[in-house]
């Protein structure tokens, strides 16, 4: 996005990513099902048909699990004492917790229902809530390890799969260079205090701009953690002849993928034997997915384990990628690509194959500012609301609501506002152990979304 900045809460997170500045913001309209009215949709809309047929490799759209598991209507999660409400009902926001320190992540601990963990950006804070009530002592404090100013900070979290025998979680972070790192920690004795010495740095990746550091860290079904990283900031991708997103020599620009279970060779990590270019010259062989720009937040599939990645925009348009399981090595095509629009007339991105977003949402409408920041949810596979299992929930920095689109595992239909919002700048999305979602705002702010 361009490089003006509005400070829109406080001195911190800007748009996480740097949004031009403005005065207003109108919501956008609802979505659409099947080929829209609107002539610009209507261009996007065809324009997605001709490149997944011709450009894009149709298999990265396509997930028979997600087709199985929205006709058996199941939960992955035990719903023990759930009591559904059927149908679609309409949704509101119950407030969680209520602070005033810019919030960028939060997450549940595997088989630990009671604490849900968040991180405060610029404090360096990891802050626990237990049963609803914030514990006074933080979980673990990094503010002097941390770069904190703009899009940097304490920026991921996420808790190893067997978290409950080896009590391990992992951060992601900008250090006081700007380096972005990746480090392990473990919880002490106390499930409320992690051990501040147990630190293992897993990655260490130098940032050559101040912005687009990525902040994506997950674990995928397959055991494995994922990891979002930006391509390195500026605007536009300017790093070198051809950019970092289509650079394989570099982690910056996209998705890695690690064993942290093992090592190899000098690495605190190991390389998954499938990971698509572990043998492949020129590639690093952490990259499982590359060409992006900054993905800042993903999400899997509960049910399915399909992959599901925000790459927030350049000028003109947010994105919504998808991967589904076992499927590695897409490109997603930045800075040949934004959205489905051309940006970089570089020769060779004709002779790259490139994948298209599963949504193209557009920046900007009559002059303001639309969608700037895009902030993916999660397919939702709850307990409550089972009318919901076909449905993708989203939002965006900027747009004061939430959006849900079904997805049948080929394509988006049905996009469309399901609540209004305040303007709370949500940054992230967490799934509790009953399936339910929650959102935590560059406000200080943490609400979980609940039927009206």
């Amino acid at each position: 996005m361009s490089v003006g900045f509005k400070w829109i809460v406080g001195t911190s997170l800007v748009g996480i990513l740097a949004c031009s500045i403005f005065l207003m913001i109108p919501e956008p309209e609802d979505g659409y099902s099947g080929p829209p009215s609107d002539p610009f949709q209507r261009k996007i809309y065809e324009a997605n048909k001709k490149l997944a047929s011709v450009t894009l490799r149709p298999t990265a759209y396509v997930s028979k699990a997600t087709k199985v598991a929205n006709q058996s209507g199941k939960s992955p999660f035990s719903c023990h004492g759930v009591i559904p409400i059927s149908g679609r009902p309409k949704l509101t926001m119950k407030p969680v917790f209520l602070g005033r320190r810019p919030l960028t992540d939060l997450a549940f601990a595997p088989n630990d229902s009671d604490r849900l963990f968040f991180l405060e950006q610029n404090h360096g804070n990891i802050r626990v809530l237990r049963h609803g009530k914030l514990m006074e002592q933080p979980f673990l404090n990094i503010r002097k390890q941390i770069s904190n100013h703009g899009e940097r900070g304490l920026l991921g979290l996420a808790f190893h799969p067997n978290y409950r025998l080896n009590r391990k979680f992992y951060i992601y972070f900008t250090g006081r260079k700007g380096e972005v790192r990746i480090v392990e920690y473990t919880t002490s004795a106390n499930p409320e205090v992690a051990d501040p010495k147990s630190a293992r740095v897993l990655l260490v990746i130098p940032e050559p701009e101040g912005n687009h550091n990525g902040g994506a860290l997950r674990f995928g079904q397959d055991g494995y953690l994922y990891i979002g990283v930006g391509d390195g900031g500026a605007g536009g991708d300017p790093h070198g002849p051809i950019g970092n997103g289509q650079n394989p020599g570099t982690f910056l620009g996209k998705i890695l993928r690690i064993d942290v279970n093992k090592t190899e060779g000098k690495k605190p990590y190991a390389i998954p034997p499938d990971n698509p270019f572990r043998n492949k010259k020129g590639f690093l062989p952490e990259i499982v997915h590359w060409g992006l720009r900054n993905p800042w937040r993903i999400s899997f599939d509960s049910a399915t384990g399909d992959l599901w990645i925000g790459d927030v925009g350049q000028n003109r348009a947010e994105e919504i990628n998808f991967a589904p399981k076992k499927v590695l090595g897409l490109n997603f095509g930045w800075r040949c690509k934004e959205g489905i629009l051309d940006y970089a007339n570089d020769k060779h991105c004709a002779k790259k194959k490139l994948v298209g977003p599963v949504l193209h949402l557009r920046q900007y409408k009559t002059g303001f500012p639309r969608y700037c920041s895009v902030m993916p949810g999660y397919h939702y596979r709850g307990c409550k609301m089972p009318g919901y299992r076909d449905t993708f929930f989203y939002t965006d920095y900027c747009i004061n609501q939430v959006r849900a689109v079904r997805w049948d595992g080929t394509k988006p239909n049905d996009d469309k506002r399901v609540m209004k919002t305040p303007p709370l700048r949500i940054t992230s999305w967490a799934e509790d152990h009953q399936g339910e979602l929650y959102v935590a705002s560059g406000r200080g702010h943490i609400y979980k979304i609940v039927p009206q």
